[in-house]
């Protein structure tokens, strides 16, 4: 009980798993997140809410070790049967949507928000800009990608390896490079 109180007075949730039972308690304690009860983690994920953000992890999905999954205000969805990978990040300011069984491989970047970088004050006073990601159905992001704000990710879309995807990735394809751009067309 005093867990349970304590998180509701601050609005926020910090986990690093360490085994299901506790997971399980803490998730079922805490409104900010809904998580399914077949979701899997591994060792050392770290999921928080802070200001009233939510997180919905949906059925079957795995978030493999050492991910950090967090939100600050906004709202994060993970469809159905969806893998986050080993060191991924995933930090929401505003919202993301991340479709039913995409794959997300090993220390993949996903973020919302930016720092604003504008006139001659100091940067860190300066806030973010953010803007929503939404990353379609059967998605397939690759080693080390970083996905930025306000990009929109086709259905069916493969991201290669270290790939930096700066605006939206409109049709199903294979896409790579530093800004992302289509590599290869993929008809039905």
């Amino acid at each position: 009980m005093l867990i349970r109180r304590v998180f509701s007075a601050l609005r926020i949730l910090h986990l690093n798993v360490r085994s299901a039972a506790v997971r399980t308690y803490l998730f079922l304690a805490h409104p900010a997140v809904s998580c399914h009860r077949t979701v899997q983690f591994g060792r050392g994920v770290t999921i928080r809410a802070f200001d009233g953000g939510r997180i919905v992890l949906g059925a079957g999905t795995v978030v493999l070790e050492n991910a950090q999954v967090q939100t600050t205000g906004g709202v994060l969805i993970v469809g159905k049967n969806c893998q986050i990978g080993r060191g991924a990040v995933v930090f929401c300011t505003d919202h993301i949507e991340i479709g039913e069984g995409t794959m997300i491989a090993e220390h993949v970047t996903i973020r919302d928000h930016n720092h604003r970088h504008e006139g001659e004050g100091r940067l860190e006073l300066q806030g973010h800009v953010s803007a929503p990601i939404h990353i379609g159905d059967n998605v397939w992001l690759g080693a080390k990608v970083t996905v930025t704000k306000g990009v929109d990710i086709a259905p069916r879309a493969v991201v290669g390896a270290n790939a930096v995807v700066t605006r939206s990735l409109p049709s199903r394809g294979v896409y790579g490079g530093i800004p992302a751009r289509l590599l290869k067309r993929v008809e039905k």
